[in-house]
């Protein structure tokens, strides 16, 4: 029994509020020393075990951080207190504990938003993506604006194949925010899958000549399509724009070079293919396309030269 409880507690709050100004100047050790003696002189004070498991996670002492927070949980009516537990599962590999964790701090609240996100991106690691449409058409009853919900959704049934159902909730997305340049791009790659070149290209030129999303992932598919439906123009400045920001990317090169072979622009379009193999070698389709060009200007020891290559 404590010979001055009162005087024990003030000080163990003490130790906890210097614990708090070490973590806020980023000196996790310094804070993980005033935290213990904190549960020195009270073993039993939540908040400095909560402190402490903080700290460990941090520190990436992930099993003493679950220790903590199992302690805490054995009487925990707090959903934060069972997430931090889940999470440290989650850190550890083990998305089936952290799984039940999130259940039970649902269980606690129902409306903790936090429980529903991790519980997803749980689903999401362990493949269960029909859970995870389950989880988050649970979630947008509560939250039925919330586009990064819809989103998610829609990247869940494009990785299920189911591409319709995707475009749909992407479009759902849209109405609410019209200009979101993520759901944009999901809905141009979406289009361009389902074979709906036009409207893919619609979608890509206003991502990315109305909104300037210039991402090199947006600029390939946005001159992939504009090739197929036969802008070239557009294409070519999509790409010469992508190159700016990735000049050895094999694709780009590629797709500059048939560009060039459809303007009939044969010798610019082999500086390209023969850049490809300079940074690989057994690119196969470069050398058929240098092939080809070879033959068409005439040049056929050149073109057997490289046919030749094709069956080794």
């Amino acid at each position: 029994m404590k010979k001055y409880p009162r005087i024990s507690s003030l000080e163990a709050t003490t130790y906890v509020l210097r614990a708090y100004r070490m973590l806020y100047e980023g000196k996790l050790l310094e804070a993980l020393y005033y935290i213990n003696e904190a549960l020195e002189l009270e073993e039993d004070f939540k908040l400095a075990l909560f402190l402490k498991g903080l700290i460990l996670q941090a520190l990436g002492e992930i099993e003493k951080a679950k220790e903590c927070f199992e302690l805490l949980c054995k009487e925990s009516k707090n959903p934060i207190d069972w997430m931090f537990l889940g999470q440290c599962y989650a850190m550890s590999g083990d998305c089936s504990s952290a799984l039940k964790c999130y259940d039970k701090s649902l269980e606690v609240s129902s409306n903790f938003l936090s429980g529903y996100i991790l519980k997803i991106l749980c689903l999401e690691n362990l493949g269960e993506y029909e859970k995870v449409l389950d989880e988050i058409d649970k979630l947008l009853v509560k939250a039925s604006n919330s586009v990064p919900l819809y989103l998610k959704k829609a990247e869940i049934l494009k990785r299920m194949g189911k591409y319709e159902d995707a475009l749909d909730t992407v479009n759902r997305g849209l109405k609410i925010y019209p200009y979101h340049k993520s759901l944009l791009f999901l809905k141009g790659l979406l289009l361009f899958r389902l074979g709906h070149f036009k409207e893919s290209a619609e979608t890509f030129k206003t991502l990315i000549d109305k909104l300037g999303a210039y991402w090199l992932e947006t600029l390939k598919y946005g001159a992939e399509v504009m090739t197929i439906i036969g802008d070239y123009e557009t294409a070519e400045k999509y790409i010469d724009r992508a190159l700016k920001i990735r000049d050895d990317d094999i694709e780009l090169l590629y797709q500059k070079g048939i560009i060039l072979m459809y303007k009939n622009e044969l010798e610019e379009a082999l500086k390209y293919f023969k850049k490809i193999l300079k940074l690989d070698p057994n690119y196969l389709k470069a050398i058929l396309r240098i092939a080809n060009i070879y033959e068409r200007l005439g040049k056929l020891n050149e073109a057997i030269e490289y046919y030749n290559k094709l069956n080794k």
